[in-house]
């Protein structure tokens, strides 16, 4: 469908740490506008990006619904071996929160999806983090930033997992000058030992999202 917008790519912003780009693909029958802001991280295997729909036209639009925010597909030369799905328990006030959890998908009782995430807020179910790894010791970390209700799904068919998230549900429409934003998505590659990329992901967020104090990195 984006083929038969219109597709603006504004001018890109780098600096010591990212590689920022913003493309607009825009229906001139509608007015809907949709913007991808990406940001590509030089000193770490990973990319974040957001997706945005707002209204440029003269009416309603069609209705927007089934958004996924992520949409990865990751393969494998393993055979039958299993993908392995790690994440952890959010807090729901229970003995076991924040408990970590490795799922095999498919699994031996012959699952071949998971859900994560699925109530409200965003880290009661689960926290809004999962690691994907393949049978071939790499992988990627996958972190959805959304404050309300999110849901992933993995699926996996032959040796192709696919893995999408985004909001629960939408169905809704934008009235003109309206804007909505989806989650939040941040990507982080890896191949090793899994410890690694849990390291990564710690040292990624405290330099790059975790506010300053006083203009310094706040220290552990």
């Amino acid at each position: 469908i984006l083929n038969q917008w219109q597709l603006h790519e504004k001018e890109r912003n780098i600096d010591s740490d990212s590689d920022q780009r913003e493309f607009l693909w825009t229906d001139e029958a509608t007015g809907l506008r949709l913007t991808w802001q990406v940001k590509r991280f030089l000193n770490y295997p990973a990319v974040e990006w957001l997706l945005t729909f707002e209204n440029t036209g003269t009416s309603d639009t069609p209705i927007i619904e089934d958004i996924q925010a992520l949409d990865l597909r990751l393969n494998h030369s393993s055979g039958r071996q299993p993908y392995t799905v790690h994440g952890a328990v959010g807090g729901r006030s229970f003995p076991d929160d924040m408990i970590p959890f490795s799922w095999q998908v498919p699994s031996a009782e012959g699952k071949s999806e998971i859900q994560l995430g699925g109530d409200h807020p965003s880290s009661n179910r689960h926290l809004p983090f999962f690691n994907l790894e393949t049978p071939e010791n790499r992988g990627v970390l996958v972190g959805v930033g959304w404050s309300g209700n999110w849901l992933a799904r993995v699926n996996v068919d032959g040796t192709e997992l696919r893995a999408r998230a985004g909001l629960k549900e939408a169905h809704f429409i934008l009235h003109l000058g309206e804007k909505v934003r989806t989650p939040r998505i941040l990507l982080l590659f890896w191949e090793g030992k899994r410890l690694h990329v849990q390291n990564m992901l710690r040292q990624l967020l405290h330099k790059q999202y975790v506010p300053s104090l006083g203009g310094k990195l706040q220290e552990p």
